[in-house]
């Protein structure tokens, strides 16, 4: 998976408080695109 691809839909979901089903899109699940937020929103 490109990484910078999942970087611009975790920005995304973080600035427009998105849904987390796109992790589908990434082939991630929930609770590892909670993890992505979290260290985004940590950095």
């Amino acid at each position: 998976m490109n990484e910078q691809l999942k970087y611009e839909v975790i920005k995304s979901l973080v600035d427009h408080n998105g849904n987390k089903g796109c992790g589908f899109e990434l082939g991630c699940t929930t609770r590892h695109i909670n993890r992505l937020i979290q260290k985004y929103t940590e950095w």
